[in-house]
């Protein structure tokens, strides 16, 4: 996967090794999917297959996760600038589509980590963190600092 962005932000999960990403993914409902995703593609056909996972490895980032957790890009689109979480703006309202998938997720694996970076799927990051978020507190997503590890928790 190196070189497939160009300096774009990416929206990164950690999730526990072995993890079953294929069936993480169909377990989240398209209208979820859908909802997310039709803040970025407001001009393009708007399908829930451009949600998904896809694992990736960044030995610079491997090294401090805490629990030797697996990289997974959370979108096939080319990057994730469009999204919510990339802003400094983001509003409770906008930030409910994206905790919505995270509640989600949470229901089929025991905890999984947030990242966001702006730069390449291979660069080399200092991560800040972890720190620890609730997908139950509305305001969970609003100030992420990019390179932060989030455990995003219930």
């Amino acid at each position: 996967m190196k070189g497939m962005f160009r300096l774009c932000t990416i929206v990164i999960a950690t999730l526990p090794q072995h993890t079953d990403v294929g069936s993480l993914e169909k377990a989240i409902p398209d209208g979820l999917k859908l909802k997310l995703l039709g803040e970025a593609l407001q001009d393009e056909a708007i399908t829930a297959d451009r949600f998904g996972f896809t694992r990736f490895s960044n030995a610079s980032v491997e090294s401090q996760l805490p629990n030797n957790d697996d990289l997974v890009l959370m979108t096939r689109l080319h990057c994730d600038c469009w999204s919510t979480l990339a802003s400094t703006n983001t509003s409770v309202k906008e930030s409910q589509r994206w905790r919505n998938i995270f509640r989600e997720m949470l229901h089929h694996v025991d905890r999984f980590g947030l990242l966001i970076h702006f730069g390449s799927e291979a660069d080399k990051l200092l991560l800040a963190g972890p720190e620890v978020r609730s997908v139950s507190d509305e305001q969970c997503l609003l100030g992420l600092k990019y390179d932060t590890l989030y455990e995003m928790t219930t």
